[in-house]
């Protein structure tokens, strides 16, 4: 859903440079978006024009995963 919301204000952005995100909706949507040459499609639908895979995504609840936490060697947290 981020992905979505951030497509449609970059194609807004006359200037608009680089989209970093790490899916492109595999698993959660119903249609993932599409890549061609490096780009993006936009998505054509109502709203923010994606539609949610609930089937798949109620799947996924309850799942064990949780963000990795690292540290330094003193204790201190560290970032990715």
């Amino acid at each position: 859903i981020s992905l979505a919301a951030c497509i449609q204000l970059d194609a807004c952005i006359p200037n608009f440079l680089i989209q970093e995100f790490t899916t492109l909706g595999e698993g959660y949507l119903k249609e993932p978006f599409t890549m061609r040459d490096g780009y993006i499609d936009l998505p054509r639908g109502a709203g923010l024009g994606v539609e949610l895979d609930e089937e798949a995504i109620a799947e996924k609840i309850g799942h064990s995963w949780k963000s990795p936490m690292l540290f330094h060697e003193d204790g201190s947290v560290a970032d990715w």
